[in-house]
């Protein structure tokens, strides 16, 4: 709901001008004006009128006050035993009205469950490091001294096994290297999980003080160790370590891991399972230095079935309705690699209050149009720490506009992102 003003101290609560407003409702002219936006979610009704629904906002209001539900759920969550909670406004009217919480306990992992999930996981990381040693870098000793960093070697199609462009390659190293620095000229002390042939490592020379490769493939660590060998500037500030991001806790037993930032890229995908992939980031976490992680190259399960659609038709042509429905669930039952949902990771702060301060999820900026620009993503932890204070705006999920729901256009979205227009807010 919008209360009508006219003058008002600040613009932060406020729209002007908005487009429905302008456009008027039936029998009511358009009109201009700035508009207080109260939280309050109404019908516009034919004659007129407003009729109140409910609020936009976690806000109830019990006994004349006014609480935020939010911070109730962010209370229960914070328990040790409790996986995940809500709070809702209940009663039928504001004499009874009380709050509800609702909340899942973690459930108990049995001792040889545990022990299996292990196993399995292991077994899963050792088919890729076979894979990886076997397959995809077995053209390594054939890189080129001036092609290292940008050599791309394994980096393939997985819609028609056709090795990327190289041009398309560079530019998405670019935008990765570009979301790593975030603006920054140092680094500081950096941990990469999965080096790979150094892709990331000797594009960043000049930005680290200190640098360690985690990596369970040994032909890239005997790769990357050769190649940092040849390079005065290299040899005191680099170490390459043979395994897996299981290994963090016992490589920070027994040497001194304090990285600034760690470096995840095109990796996530290979994690055997999403309990794996959190017991990485808690293992990061209690290192106790690190400000931030970055997941580069994540493959969305948003867009897991887009994605499958086009690889099918990509290799089979025409095929019927029914036909191709079938092949996409075929193929999802079959993937052997992790997707993650974006909304899986911006929940991270919520599931770890007091750990992760902040999520960032990152399009891939490309000219160009494949695989990678458009169904992979970048992801930023920021981690809570007292020598870092974060300027964050938190948006209601009310006030993020749906492209489809709203049956917008390319124009009207350009309307809504230009502040000049009127209605970009």
């Amino acid at each position: 709901m919008f209360t009508h003003i006219r003058k008002l101290p600040t613009t932060a609560h406020s729209i002007e001008d908005p487009l429905w407003l302008l456009r008027g409702a039936p029998g009511r002219p358009g009109r201009r004006g700035r508009l207080y936006k109260t939280g309050d979610l109404v019908r516009y009704n034919e004659n007129g009128s407003l009729t109140y629904i409910c609020r936009k906002d976690d806000q109830a209001k019990v006994r004349r006050q006014r609480i935020e539900l939010g911070e109730i759920e962010h209370a229960l969550r914070s328990q040790d035993s409790v996986d995940e909670a809500i709070a809702i406004l209940q009663g039928d009217s504001k004499e009874n009205a009380q709050i509800s919480g609702f909340i899942t306990i973690h459930g108990e992992v049995d001792e040889q469950d545990r022990l299996e999930e292990d196993q399995e996981s292991e077994q899963q990381n050792k088919f890729w490091e076979v894979q990886f040693d076997s397959e995809i870098y077995s053209s390594m000793e054939m890189v080129q001294t001036h092609d290292i960093g940008r050599d791309f070697v394994g980096w393939s199609s997985m819609i028609d096994g056709k090795k990327f462009d190289h041009q398309d390659m560079n530019e998405w190293l670019d935008d990765t290297l570009k979301c790593i620095l975030n603006g920054r000229t140092s680094m500081g002390n950096v941990l990469e999980i999965g080096t790979g042939s150094g892709t990331i490592l000797f594009n960043l020379t000049q930005s680290f003080q200190t640098y360690i490769g985690l990596e369970p493939s040994e032909k890239a660590v005997d790769f990357v160790a050769r190649s940092v060998a040849r390079h005065c500037q290299l040899r005191d500030k680099v170490r390459m370590i043979k395994g897996a991001a299981t290994d963090i806790p016992r490589l920070a037993s027994s040497t001194s891991i304090l990285p600034d930032i760690v470096v995840i890229n095109s990796v996530l995908q290979y994690f055997p399972s999403r309990e794996y992939f959190l017991d990485v980031i808690k293992d990061i976490i209690h290192l106790g230095s690190t400000k931030s992680v970055f997941f580069g190259d994540v493959r969305s399960f948003a867009l897991g079935k887009e994605f499958l659609t086009m690889r099918a038709i990509q290799g089979h042509g025409y095929l019927r309705q029914e036909d191709l429905r079938r092949m996409v669930l075929n193929m999802q039952k079959s993937e052997p690699e992790l997707l993650v949902d974006p909304a899986f990771l911006t929940g991270l702060s919520e599931r770890m209050p007091g750990l992760i301060e902040h999520v960032e999820i990152l399009p891939k900026i490309m000219r160009v149009t494949n695989e990678l620009s458009c169904y992979r993503y970048d992801v930023v932890l920021h981690l809570a720490s007292a020598d870092v204070q974060y300027s964050i705006r938190h948006i209601s999920k009310y006030d993020w506009v749906d492209f489809v729901a709203q049956r917008l256009d390319h124009k009207r979205i350009e309307a809504l992102l230009d502040p000049m227009s009127g209605q970009g807010q």
